[in-house]
């Protein structure tokens, strides 16, 4: 296998690993539900977490990541350390320190996952050129088979275990194997362009800075809204656990074929226009899913609520693509996806758990599906600059 399609297999086991367990929490606050008695607004605040601890650390792993040669190793070690913090959640907390101590970790989980998009976006960029979009969209679909079987995985597990922690440590420690791997096969790929006039963190063109902007508006709303999901199932909707999990399964599931869909078409039609429609449609689809009952609707409201949601690996990286200097991909990258997706996902899971208890959670999830619509149209305002070959 040449190292152009490695490239594409690691990163997109990878991906899948990197995002079956970045998701994960959303399912698991399920079983904090459980064993604390956390609310609406206390789950918000373990979702929080995991985006402050990313946002503030994207910005330094950005600049690391364009700094070092040997991104493949970095990145494989990278995903060993947020394996071996997610492992931390097997703690029992005390209930008195439960909110504390859950939060806490998952401020760690999101200080470790800061690593691999912006590594796996710069590398395919790198090497895929115009066709990134593509490429992009069937490394993301890796992220989307994790996000659909690991909350299935963990109810299989902790079920046959009897111990939810004891299916959280099974998990994680199989999942060791893959990322040692991954480590081992890149252990050898540079890649590294050298930029003498590289100027300091934050000092970026206007187009990059207005992407920034939509990330921001376009994760308070979609990442915000995705995480609040399994809890809306929960404490709205009254499913049980292993009901929910299978039901994200179903959901996730459609994003498989939705982001190489997705990129596809943003190589052919374009980014700006892919990223405006995927985020009314989001839009659209909350606000119907918010009108369901049956458990048929509810399940086909997920399936177009997640299809349209996680669109934005492929779009939003691929685009950074074209705007950004290559000696500056994974930095970028780590600021659109990790700083401004963290500060948007923070204040999107803090807004449905404030709103929640002010206007109730459906209106929640009503006023979440207006905004991004809302968010959909100021990305045109980014300028378009043709990619060099």
């Amino acid at each position: 296998m040449d190292e152009k399609k490695r490239i594409l297999v690691d990163t997109t086991i990878g991906h899948f690993i990197e995002d079956g367990l970045i998701f994960l929490p959303s399912y698991l606050v399920l079983f904090f539900d459980q064993l604390y008695k956390f609310s609406y607004f206390q789950n918000g605040i373990i979702l929080a977490m995991y985006y402050i601890g990313n946002g503030l650390i994207s910005p330094f792993t950005g600049r690391l990541i364009d700094k070092t040669k040997r991104k493949g190793l970095l990145m494989g070690l990278g995903l060993l350390a947020l394996d071996l913090a997610f492992m931390l959640l097997i703690i029992p907390f005390p209930h008195n320190f439960a909110l504390l101590g859950i939060s806490t970790v998952m401020f760690f989980v999101g200080v470790f996952s800061t690593i691999y998009h912006p590594v796996g976006s710069m590398l395919l960029n790198y090497y895929y050129k115009e066709k990134s979009g593509l490429a992009m969209g069937i490394n993301g679909m890796g992220g989307s088979i994790g996000r659909a079987i690991f909350p299935l995985l963990i109810a299989i597990l902790a079920g046959l275990t009897g111990a939810k922690t004891y299916g959280i440590f099974i998990l994680t420690f199989i999942i060791l194997f893959p990322l040692i791997f991954i480590s081992f096969d890149l252990r050898k790929s540079i890649v590294y362009v050298h930029n003498e006039n590289k100027g300091k963190i934050f000092r970026y063109s206007l187009p990059v800075l207005v992407l920034f902007a939509v990330s921001v508006l376009r994760s308070i709303s979609i990442s915000g809204g995705n995480a609040m999901l399994p809890s809306y199932l929960d404490l709205t909707l009254n499913y049980n656990q292993t009901l929910i999990a299978i039901l994200l399964v179903i959901g996730y599931s459609s994003a498989i074929f939705g982001q190489p869909f997705f990129g596809y078409l943003s190589d052919k039609i374009g980014r700006r226009i892919m990223i405006s429609l995927t985020s009314i449609f989001f839009g659209i689809s909350v606000i119907i899913l918010m009108f369901q009952t049956s458990l048929i609707s509810v399940s086909l409201g997920l399936i177009f609520t997640y299809f349209f949601g996680f669109s934005g690996f492929p779009l939003l990286m691929s685009i950074i693509g074209d705007i950004a200097d290559e000696s500056q991909l994974a930095e970028i990258s780590a600021i659109v996806w990790g700083v401004a997706g963290s500060i948007g996902g923070a204040f999107g899971t803090f807004l449905i758990g404030y709103l929640t208890n002010v206007i109730g959670a459906t209106n929640s999830f009503l006023f979440i599906g207006i905004l991004s619509i809302v968010s959909a149209f100021p990305v045109f305002l980014i300028p378009t600059k043709r990619r060099s070959r």
